[in-house]
């Protein structure tokens, strides 16, 4: 477990946090690309701020309309190119199945649905293959169907049946048990029904291990405490700093971290 940040390793790493948003990047308009509401994905030049802003008002409104794609988007979304994972599976999806309530959803057999998305058959011993195009399916109809058995019918439902969702809290327990499932998964459907959370990736957890004197491979957990601890002391929210250290990271590639950065860092703030 990192230990606690003084306030001048809090003060460093806002102040780092500053200079990281103030970068430009690249914000991707995904969601009406996904819903069918424009045919082209538009790109917008923003500060790294900016796109942490924005993502804050368009993941608490909750992404979507609808539970089933709220869940593929999810399950669809678990690979290194998001771009190839919307054009090819996500916005299908979305245009056979967002308006169909989710329990006429869940009563559909996953052949069906394969089909209506990807507009061929399935191969049936791919379903064993949780990251194939059949096991994603398979595991986006068992989702579905538990969260009809808790009682979510709509996105509401969803949002407060997820919105305190702790590692053992019952359902979060059974969706994580469901083939192909796991808790990254489980952290993208709880964001995208409007559930705000920090969800650190490689990126994140690089550029914050220095500051909280850890190894970069710790716990989640590890990295979202320090970003609550930067809150309470700043105010600025731990999904808007993880925004903007993922934008400033991961999207524009700009800033190189290096293990000499990650010396030099650890070096002055010891």
């Amino acid at each position: 477990m990192g230990r606690v940040m003084t306030p001048e390793r809090l003060a460093e790493l806002s102040s780092a946090i500053d200079q990281l948003g103030q970068q430009r990047v690249t914000f991707t308009h995904w969601d009406p690309f996904i819903l069918g509401d424009a045919d082209d994905l538009a790109t917008e030049l923003m500060t790294a701020r900016e796109a942490g802003q924005r993502e804050i008002e368009r993941w608490r409104a909750g992404r979507f309309d609808s539970v089933q794609l709220a869940v593929a988007d999810a399950v669809f979304s678990k690979q290194q190119d998001y771009r190839s994972a919307v054009r090819s599976a996500t916005r299908p999806f979305a245009a056979a199945f967002r308006s169909m309530p989710l329990a006429a959803f869940s009563d559909l057999e996953s052949g069906e649905v394969f089909r209506r998305t990807f507009g061929r058959e399935p191969n049936r011993d791919k379903e064993r293959a949780h990251l194939s195009p059949e096991g994603r399916i398979r595991t986006i109809c068992e989702v579905s169907r538990l969260l009809v058995e808790a009682a979510v019918g709509t996105v509401e439902d969803a949002r407060e049946a997820l919105a305190a969702a702790p590692p053992d809290l019952d359902l979060a327990r059974r969706l994580k048990r469901v083939f192909g499932f796991g808790p990254a998964m489980l952290a993208n459907l709880r964001m995208n029904v409007g559930v705000l959370t920090a969800k650190p990736d490689v990126h994140v957890k690089r550029f914050l291990a220095p500051f909280m004197g850890v190894s970069e491979t710790a716990q989640a957990q590890t990295f979202i405490k320090a970003l609550e601890q930067l809150r309470d002391a700043t105010g600025l929210e731990p999904f808007e700093v993880d925004q903007v250290i993922w934008y400033a990271k991961a999207v524009s590639g700009r800033v190189k971290f290096t293990t000499k950065t990650a010396a030099c860092f650890t070096e002055r703030l010891n």
